[in-house]
């Protein structure tokens, strides 16, 4: 055996198989997805949303959670019960993914950014948290995602601004982030794990 380390990043199902642009002249939809729980840092979201009351925009949340209660409070106090949606749990988010401009990501930690593969396949650009398991899947070259600290609402907020306010920039993004959602299609990653498994028998096999 030769003693080499190869990495096969973890596959998923990619639903969408070409990129469709979006419309640019009504309100820009922002969606997350995710349960309504303390990782999914979706206060934090909320905060940043808040600052952007302006701003022709809807939020919404797809998921269900024990944190439900305490954000539907919040998002009263903000004063944001206009421009939000907790939708909760939705068995097909296709519709969702299809009628969306942003994909929004606020998590406080992630292990395999599924979720951030969903998205940038549906041609979404992505506001993700710079966090490990996000950062790895959309890439740090800001070419389909802006990468901000979870804990900054104000970063949160001004980089969803950027992409609100720039119909091109949201379309050249979306556009790279579908072409990135590639590398982790799941039929890949079989083949690779084929290939992988093929090459240390042959190794063995001259050992």
């Amino acid at each position: 055996m030769t003693g080499k380390a190869e990495v096969i990043v973890n596959g998923a199902t990619l639903r969408f198989d070409s990129f469709s642009p979006r419309s640019t002249d009504s309100q820009v939809q922002i969606l997350s997805v995710g349960r309504l729980a303390k990782q999914k840092n979706y206060s934090a979201a909320l905060h940043a949303l808040s600052q952007l009351k302006e701003e022709n925009i809807r939020y919404t949340i797809l998921g269900e959670g024990n944190q439900r209660a305490e954000l539907e409070e919040l998002v009263a106090s903000l004063g944001l019960s206009d421009k939000i949606a907790l939708e909760g749990h939705r068995s097909d988010i296709t519709p969702f993914l299809t009628g969306a401009d942003i994909f929004l990501i606020p998590s406080l930690w992630e292990g395999f950014g599924l979720v951030a593969v969903e998205g940038m396949n549906a041609g979404l650009p992505v506001v993700a948290s710079d966090v490990s398991g996000l950062r790895e899947v959309v890439g740090t070259e800001g070419t389909c995602a802006y990468l901000v600290s979870p804990s900054d609402p104000d970063a949160m907020s001004h980089t969803l601004r950027d992409l609100i306010t720039s119909p091109k920039k949201r379309h050249a993004m979306g556009e790279a982030a579908f072409e990135r959602a590639k590398l982790f299609d799941r039929h890949g990653m079989t083949k690779q794990y084929i290939a992988a498994y093929h090459s240390m028998a042959k190794e063995a096999a001259y050992a």
